[in-house]
């Protein structure tokens, strides 16, 4: 599998132009394909029988009757989650202090008081950089910052 095929960089020539009636929606390799391509690209299972232009009966029964269709869809999803939390892991790792907080949020919980910030300003500087590879590392250097507002 190449690059391009793997972040789902495809063109428009890449996917099936589908014009078929609910009888005619038959699903091959290609459709498969397809399925985990779009899903990957954030279509819901409402917005892909959309797009083969098919009804929600027809689009559950197809499901129900090929397994492979789910499999599709939730590898196109995972694959994607996959490549975006990569992507994340290489701006903490670089020392992106906002990707840091945004991790820290959605995976460890973290929430932001505004009553402190509010009550006392921090006389930090607004640009800071860190230099740390380690992301418990660098949550210990945020977190020393906004409570002295220094590192």
């Amino acid at each position: 599998m190449d690059n391009s095929e793997e972040n789902y960089g495809i063109s428009d020539n890449e996917l099936t132009d589908f014009k078929c009636s609910n009888e005619g929606f038959r699903i091959t390799d290609k459709v498969i394909r397809d399925i985990e391509i779009l899903s990957g690209l954030g279509l819901t299972t409402r917005q892909l029988h959309g797009y083969f232009g098919v009804s929600a009966g027809t689009w559950a029964n197809r499901r129900a009757k090929y397994p492979q269709i789910d499999v599709a869809f939730h590898r196109g999803k995972s694959k994607q989650i996959a490549h975006v939390s990569q992507s994340l892991q290489k701006q903490i790792n670089s020392g992106n202090v906002t990707a840091m907080i945004f991790y820290l949020k959605t995976q460890a919980g973290w929430k932001e008081d505004n009553s402190a910030a509010e009550d006392e300003k921090i006389n930090a500087p607004s640009n800071v950089t860190f230099n740390v590879n380690d992301p418990i590392e660098a949550a210990k250097v945020y977190q020393q910052l906004m409570k002295a507002g220094k590192p």
